[in-house]
């Protein structure tokens, strides 16, 4: 069935569509109703143009050129005060904890394991149209980080020996033939790869790789292998043994309830870790803290990473303060952009950062020597 419209009446319809279009791109458009910059002392402005505020969340992305975007759905909006957590495949969590609108504006903070503050005061214009239905705002209550474990403060300078047993984990037996201390030239990188090369029983398996792995299962874990470069079915069992050993990181890594055989990434990964810890006697992770990030923050895990980039990259950092600082932000950024390709391509970022965190981690422990696969906080794989 058909309807004829006269061409008044057509025009008119037209009119109508044209300004009803109009009407609903106007209103998407509008419902972007915040706009402005946050300020991070680690990551720098945050760009909160694209979020939008309803009478019950906020929502949308913020972006910052360090972390890219920042996706702002899981926080709630009760009545102009704002709280719940965004997300960043980049640094984690921000937990917005009664973050308020007053007069259009954005105050408080919101808190980053990584990063610290994100801060919508103090001079920076986040503002918003939108307006509570009550007048009054409650009060914001006061945003209190989570509890870092710091140092007990003061300067603290590092000797020789102190750096030697900080890298060559000193052994707490009476042995007067502590390497570690007897050689004064150490370095972290000394403790070089030890096997290169994946080891399957029935592959065309290079033999020297196989002698050196029949020797580490020998030396190390009490087997009794014959040395001959050639990967048995003997040889096999013994890395099934030492892969319920370690299931923890070899098995558990990839879902796994049995043993392989197969000395793969996380097998191959283990055994030059082990390797490592045994010929250098210290043990991996060397670095495992993460809440650091925040300048001021105080911690004897600075002290390592600023011993780490002074020795293995010619940095020269002071080492009579254990804060994080701007010094040692730079020099952290300086790391990323060497190793641009293991430390900031899995995240997608193009920009170091300065942010000791994940990928900057683990790849520091693998400059010692510390050997093993992780998974980012974003699902990517380093092997």
């Amino acid at each position: 069935m058909f309807i004829k419209i006269s061409k008044s009446a057509g025009r008119t319809l037209f009119v109508l569509v044209t300004l009803l279009f109009f009407s609903v791109a106007n209103q998407a458009e509008a419902s972007l109703n915040v706009s402005g910059f946050a300020w991070s002392e680690s990551l720098g402005w945050v760009d909160f143009s694209k979020a939008e505020i309803s009478d019950t969340a906020m929502s949308g992305y913020a972006y910052n050129d360090n972390t890219g975007w920042i996706v702002l759905n899981g926080i709630t909006n009760n009545n102009g005060v704002l709280e719940g957590y965004a997300w960043s495949e980049s640094v984690g969590y921000f937990k917005f904890n009664s973050v308020t609108i007053v007069g259009g504006k954005l105050t408080g903070n919101a808190y980053n394991d990584n990063t610290g503050f994100l801060t919508f005061d103090n001079g920076v214009n986040v503002t918003t149209t939108w307006a509570p239905a009550v007048v009054s705002v409650p009060t914001p209550t006061p945003v209190t980080p989570p509890s870092i474990s710091v140092s007990s403060g003061g300067s603290k300078a590092l000797s020789r020996e102190e750096v030697i047993k900080i890298f060559g984990g000193i052994s707490t037996s009476n042995d007067q033939n502590d390497k570690s201390l007897i050689n004064k030239n150490y370095t972290p990188q000394s403790c070089a790869t030890y096997l290169n090369k994946y080891i399957k029983l029935g592959e065309n398996n290079d033999s020297e790789e196989v002698k050196k792995l029949q020797t580490f299962l020998n030396t190390y874990e009490g087997e009794k292998l014959v040395v001959d470069g050639i990967y048995k079915q003997l040889d096999l069992e013994a890395v099934k043994r030492f892969q319920i050993k370690n299931k923890d990181i070899v098995l558990n890594f990839w879902n796994l309830t049995e043993p392989t055989g197969y000395v793969y990434l996380s097998t191959l990964k283990t055994i030059n870790r082990v390797y490592c810890e045994k010929t250098k006697t210290f043990t991996c992770p060397y670095f495992n803290e993460t809440t650091l990030n925040q300048t001021g923050i105080s911690s004897d895990e600075i002290y390592k990473i600023k011993t780490f980039l002074n020795l293995t990259q010619n940095e020269n950092l002071s080492s009579s303060t254990s804060a994080m600082d701007s010094s040692l932000k730079s020099a952290i950024s300086r790391f990323q952009d060497k190793y641009q390709d293991k430390v900031l391509k899995p995240w997608g970022l193009k920009k170091s950062t300065g942010i000791w965190y994940q990928s900057t981690r683990k790849y520091a422990d693998e400059v010692l020597g510390c050997y093993y696969p992780f998974r980012l906080s974003n699902g990517v794989l380093l092997p």
